[in-house]
């Protein structure tokens, strides 16, 4: 995965700041290169001459024109001061600038990562989403796309500079003199040896690092999840001793990356030192034979300052892109996940009320099959029961009909077009859904009911709430419908959440009401009167029921029993019960009961 080509994509808008952020990185540079020229002047044209010595003329150092005219060794004192000062000025607006427009523009690069993480999650089906773990997605929307903003608009930019630095010191020493960049060069060379070496470590170090903390993550998530599981075995123990070793090999994983930047830190600081030692000396010899002036020999210890320097800070930078570059790949990774489910080009949307139909549909997960040849008939305004034990296949049927599976064998059709040819947006509007497992927001009790239309009158709400059988008990509650619930519900029964997960979906108003399983916490005589407001509330809408228990479904126009993905029978609940067949035996075993 080329990171810096899939970032480059996301920077579409602000690539202009990209581009100021270069420019006034060479201004920058320039500023900083040069400095050294105005002390060369100060000792070769006013301090040397001032102590008896002869001036020496630098023809190749800018700045000595402006000093033809001055008026004696003060005033051109004045003007190396003016010029010095200038230059200073100069090279800090520059750093103020490229500060404010890197850290303005950059978290806008980094929000439209992010957002296309979050769209891509929000998009993707099970199957996918089963190879990633909720700390590894927590990652990818919110840390990594810190790392790769950094890598364009802070590590990159540093990179670039220290390079136009390192290149224009080795030009301005070979004007002064050849053979000062020998020594240079030499260590240069040695650096960037050891520096490969660094960089893959590194690279292996932040990677280490990132998976410790994606397994702390899930961990911690799920403990947050499924606190009232830990309670009720008395785990806190278990889950602490896990989340202790976890939280030790993640600070192993720290520890032993700072180690090796600590390692390899004190062999790029040795190198630095050494080429600042040898230059000293180099440069001493050179002097004291007459090759370079005092000037001279002040502007080539600058930079070889500005060679050396850098060393340090540059392999500081190349081991953060590493870090970078593994975040992006993940990130990256994961974004560019091909849609299990999409809208065709050529997108037909559906206009009218929907009736379905399911044509010899067949679905398998990780090879095991979930549906077999399963057909049926829907039209609009039909209530239809699906009836099966735990495992027979209910659920996934449920994830057919609204298009959240495709089927590997067969076709879903509303009104007479193959769902995969129909706009994505339009086959999921016209299912209001209850999923069995129930997912509340951490967010008042209204704001979770009215999910699809966050801004529609309260009184809706509370229409839909009774009709759910939830008016009552969240009138109860200590704010009543302003009542924040936690995470998933918590603070609410599982009956209660069921009932205000239903009064959601019933405030949609789709055209098709979708309750998989998700009256299995109600009383009998509680789960009757919610069917019962249904059919009165919205007595021309299509109802699927998905439910194990027989009592849930017999009202139903036809009830299909589902069996290992399989439909064993099929009718209304009087025709099935003369079957005498397992339809027959389960209801009858529940009614005993």
């Amino acid at each position: 995965m080329n990171v810096i080509k899939q970032g480059y994509k996301y920077t579409k808008g602000y690539r202009w700041a990209l581009i100021l952020v270069g420019i006034i990185g060479l201004a920058q540079v320039a500023m900083a290169l040069f400095l050294p020229f105005v002390p060369q002047l100060l000792i070769d044209r006013i301090i040397s001459p001032m102590l008896g010595d002869d001036p020496v003329i630098n023809p190749n150092n800018p700045f000595g024109g402006f000093l033809n005219n001055a008026d004696g060794y003060w005033g051109m004192f004045f003007i190396l001061l003016a010029i010095f000062s200038t230059l200073l000025v100069v090279r800090y607006l520059c750093h103020y600038i490229r500060w404010n427009v890197a850290h303005t523009v950059g978290p806008l690069h980094e929000g439209k990562m992010r957002y296309a993480a979050f769209d891509k999650l929000l998009s993707q089906n099970s199957s996918v989403m089963r190879n990633y773990t909720s700390g590894d997605l927590m990652s990818i929307v919110n840390v990594d796309p810190i790392a790769v903003k950094n890598l364009f608009f802070i590590h990159i930019p540093v990179v670039v500079d220290q390079i136009l630095v390192v290149s224009l010191a080795f030009f301005f020493l070979w004007i002064i003199n050849p053979v000062l960049v020998i020594l240079p060069v030499i260590i240069g060379v040695a650096t960037a040896i050891v520096m490969v070496r660094y960089v893959r470590v590194m690279r292996q170090r932040f990677n280490e690092i990132r998976e410790r903390s994606i397994e702390l993550n899930s961990v911690v998530t799920e403990n947050i999840n499924g606190v009232r599981i830990v309670r009720s075995y008395a785990s806190e123990g278990i889950e602490e001793q896990k989340f202790g070793k976890l939280n030790a090999e993640y600070r192993k994983a720290f520890c032993k990356r700072a180690d090796t930047d600590a390692k390899y830190h004190a062999i790029f600081g040795a190198m630095g030192h050494s080429l600042t030692l040898g230059s000293v000396i180099l440069g001493v010899i050179l002097a004291t034979q007459g090759r370079i002036s005092l000037g001279e020999y002040a502007t080539f210890v600058a930079y070889v300052w500005m060679i050396s320097a850098p060393i340090g800070l540059v392999a500081n930078i190349f081991g953060q892109m590493q870090n970078a570059m593994v975040a992006g790949n993940r990130m990256f990774g994961f974004i560019g996940t091909g849609d299990y489910i999409a809208s065709p080009k050529d997108a037909v949307p559906i206009t009218k009320s929907p009736h379905i139909r399911l044509e010899g549909i067949s679905i398998s997960l990780e090879e095991n099959e979930q549906l077999v040849d399963i057909d049926l008939d829907i039209p609009y305004g039909k209530t239809l029961g699906v009836m099966g034990r735990t495992g027979a296949g209910k659920t996934v049927l449920v994830k057919a009909l609204t298009r959240l599976h495709d089927a590997a064998k067969g076709a879903v059709y509303i009104n007479d077009v193959n769902v995969k040819d129909c706009v994505l947006e339009d086959v999921y509007r016209q299912y209001g859904i209850v999923f069995q497992e129930v997912f509340l927001f951490s967010n008042t009790v209204d704001a979770n009911i009215a999910f699809y239309s966050p801004e529609i009158d309260r009184q809706k709400v509370v229409e839909a709430a009774k009709n759910a059988e939830a008016h009552g008990f969240i009138e109860r509650l200590m704010d009543g419908y302003d009542t924040v619930v936690g995470e998933r519900g918590i603070g609410l029964s599982g009956g209660q959440k069921q009932r205000v997960s239903i009064a959601r979906a019933l405030l949609k108003d789709a055209p098709v009401i979708v309750l998989d399983d998700s009256t299995s916490a109600l009383d009998l005589a509680t789960e009757r009167r919610v069917f019962d407001n249904i059919k009165t509330a919205y007595p021309n809408k299509t109802v699927i029921i998905t439910s194990h228990r027989a009592a849930s479904v017999e009202h139903c126009d036809e009830i299909v029993y589902l069996e290992n993905g399989h439909i064993t029978e099929r009718g209304t609940h009087e025709e099935l019960m003369s079957l005498d067949g397992k339809y027959s035996k389960v209801y009858s075993q529940q009614k005993a009961s």
